[in-house]
């Protein structure tokens, strides 16, 4: 297992400085038991983050031209070494991504404020707990074995310093308070 500076300036450089193989091992490392291979689609991903936000599906607001494209169980692009990844640039239907990589940037920014935004969202990942495009968060929305997966990386590979949950209030608050279903929040 590769061990990640603390210092996020060194952490990205340390990142960059890689080589090929040793990059391939680690991202072998991190799917390892990923349930769906190289990596699953709609989770832009640092190899080392520093924060990591959590939903619970790549969501239902594609942009006009992918209207249709299903992402249920598809494979996407991998982890990057040092650079943004793509997927943080998406434009979608209702912005989601523009304000995540809102958000991203100022929580990096706190520890770092000069930062540039490549650089914050170098260090940002976004992953789901299930694959499907759900417009509101349920329970079946989730797959079991990527939870397992996502809570392995968090666990055993990332150790970000910041984890920001989306979309789970309801599935936390039918989990945890029952009774409080019949409440309005």
């Amino acid at each position: 297992m590769v061990e990640f500076c603390d210092n996020l300036k060194k952490r990205l450089s340390q990142l960059r400085k890689m080589s090929n193989g040793e990059r391939r091992n680690y991202l072998r490392q991190l799917n390892a038991s990923s349930p769906i291979k190289p990596w699953p689609c709609v989770m832009p991903c640092s190899a080392a983050p520093e924060i990591v936000v959590i939903g619970i599906s790549p969501g239902n607001s594609p942009r006009k031209e992918d209207r249709g494209f299903e992402t249920k169980d598809k494979s996407g692009e991998p982890p990057t070494f040092g650079q943004p990844h793509n997927g943080f640039s998406y434009r979608d239907a209702r912005n989601y991504w523009p304000k995540v990589h809102s958000l991203c940037c100022h929580f990096i920014r706190r520890s770092f404020r000069t930062m540039s935004d490549d650089d914050c969202i170098a260090l940002s990942s976004h992953l789901n707990l299930g694959t499907g495009q759900a417009g509101q968060a349920n329970v079946e929305d989730t797959d079991g074995a990527i939870i397992h997966w996502v809570a392995a990386l968090l666990n055993k590979f990332f150790q970000p310093n910041w984890v920001v949950l989306f979309g789970l209030n309801r599935i936390l608050r039918k989990l945890f308070h029952p009774k409080a279903n019949a409440l309005a929040f």
